[in-house]
């Protein structure tokens, strides 16, 4: 079980995870946690997508919405702890609205590999 964090940042501590107010923030994290690098991010798009869809699932049955914004400001808080570990993140999800980390397709992505 991992512990809150909170939203903001990454953190290195083994038992706990910055949550960033998103699964996608939480998945980055542990995938640094699990000693990932460097780490393709595929699906981050942080906007609607087509017909303006909130989710790749649908609605939440509540019909809460994502808060895009906070999405992108959130996820700019991992870079200077993703920096500080030497952790390597590429952006490879097109259109995304994520603006803190490299871009690229990810068959190029792979091929760096």
């Amino acid at each position: 079980m991992l512990r809150n964090g909170g939203r903001e940042g990454l953190s290195a501590k083994p038992e706990e995870i910055i949550t960033g107010g998103n699964s996608g923030h939480m998945a980055l994290n542990i995938a640094v946690l699990a000693g990932g690098g460097p780490i393709g991010l595929l699906g981050y798009d942080a906007k609607e997508g087509v017909n303006r869809k909130k989710h790749w699932f649908g609605d939440h049955p509540d019909k809460t919405a994502p808060t895009y914004k906070d999405m992108v400001l959130t996820m700019r808080t991992t870079t200077p702890r993703l920096t500080e570990l030497g952790v390597r993140v590429v952006n490879c999800s097109p259109g995304s609205a994520i603006d803190c980390f490299p871009r690229s397709t990810i068959e190029e992505f792979l091929a760096s590999l």
